[in-house]
């Protein structure tokens, strides 16, 4: 029976971070539509709640 013979592991070079984009641009690209598409989808808050908020009477 043949016997399956993985060839020796090459060591990687550890990557470096500052490839590419930076990780604050990479969180800023997550976040801001993220954010952004929560605050559209919270209810009440929409173009029809821009009235100044709810009147509350004083007594």
């Amino acid at each position: 029976m043949p016997t399956f013979r993985a060839p020796p592991a090459r060591p990687t070079a550890a990557r470096s971070y500052h490839q590419g984009i930076p990780m604050t641009a990479t969180l800023l690209l997550i976040l801001v539509p993220a954010v952004l598409a929560a605050a559209a989808l919270r209810p009440g808050h929409g173009k029809a709640g821009r009235g100044g908020g709810p009147k509350h009477e004083r007594r």
